[in-house]
């Protein structure tokens, strides 16, 4: 048996942990979630990311030395090289030298990455991407990240922050995001933005239809696509406005990197046509002499295990 044909991958998000082996296929031979309850403090965190580990292994029926390794997928900002997590406010996390921690549990390489990052890795390998060499990846959530991958290989940058696709300003003085700056894409496009401007249309009488699906809760980015497919105008004109910016958006970033395909993931990739339509639109409006406006824009195919995947791969694609 070839020891260094398996991988464990962990994807420590706010609310579940999720843990899988491979093989150098991408099989998954085993896997497993649990609830992550941050607010229980960094160490119980730990634990059970732990023992998510112990469980495969014991699924799987592979002992630890027949690992190649354990990738884990985390919020950031973060040192990749270093395995430490700078800064994860959802989990309440401050300099904490993830990497070392595990190492020391399970005397085995640890890898340790951004979690959009790793995710457009598992896109690569697994998804969407399979067929070309580089992809520029976005995931379009709460908030808007990314990650860049040539060659097969993660392009993290000089400071580990290259991907942060979000926070480029593409409208000036426009909302206010979260980073500080005005205008970022994350605070125009995500779902957050969405719902945002959902919430401010709705309490000035603009989408009957809409305040009617939202009910006595919030309305999100699914309700405004729900809305949309039913005739709204407001809904209608709300995502097309959010998504020619995302298309300008990819704009700029097919310039700057000129990749094989851009692939989009997220849960709100699955307005399916309401957001890749304007997007390509966008593009070929404005990329139309270029090759640049014939990259393939496609959705994520690795759905809610993109980001467990993309960690495992990370050891995979390493050995």
């Amino acid at each position: 048996m070839n020891t260094q044909k398996y991988g464990i991958g962990v994807d420590l998000g706010g609310t579940k942990i999720a843990t899988a082996l491979i093989d150098s296929e991408g099989r998954v031979l085993a896997r497993t979630s649990c609830l992550t309850e941050a607010q229980e403090g960094v160490e119980k965190v730990l634990e059970r990311m732990y023992k998510t580990v112990e469980d495969v292994l014991l699924e799987a029926g592979i002992e630890l030395n027949e690992i190649a390794g354990i990738g884990i997928g985390s919020p950031g900002p973060l040192d990749s090289k270093t395995g430490i997590v700078h800064s994860a406010p959802n989990l309440g996390w401050k300099n904490v030298p993830l990497g070392d921690l595990f190492r020391q549990r399970f005397q085995v390489p640890i890898y340790v990455g951004n979690d959009a990052n790793l995710a457009g890795l598992g896109e690569k390998w697994l998804g969407a991407g399979k067929n070309v060499g580089s992809l520029l990846y976005l995931t379009v959530s709460t908030g808007i990240g990314g990650g860049i991958i040539i060659d097969g290989k993660i392009h993290t940058g000089s400071h580990d922050i290259a991907g942060e696709v979000g926070h480029i300003i593409v409208k000036r003085d426009g909302p206010l995001c979260g980073c500080g700056s005005r205008g970022c894409l994350e605070a125009i496009a995500s779902g957050t933005a969405i719902a945002r401007e959902a919430k401010a249309g709705i309490a000035r009488g603009e989408s009957p239809l809409l305040a009617k699906l939202a009910g006595d809760g919030e309305p999100n980015a699914k309700l405004v696509g729900e809305a949309a497919r039913n005739g709204d105008p407001f809904s209608t004109k709300l995502l097309e406005d959010a998504f020619t910016y995302l298309g300008l958006g990819i704009v700029s970033l097919l310039n700057v990197l000129d990749p094989e395909m851009v692939v989009i993931g997220g849960g709100v990739s699955n307005l399916d046509d309401l957001l890749f339509d304007p997007v390509r639109r966008v593009v070929k409006e404005n990329l139309g002499t270029s090759p640049l406006g014939d990259v393939p824009i496609v959705k994520a195919e690795l759905g809610a295990d993109v980001g467990v995947l993309g960690a495992a791969m990370l050891v995979v694609a390493q050995n």
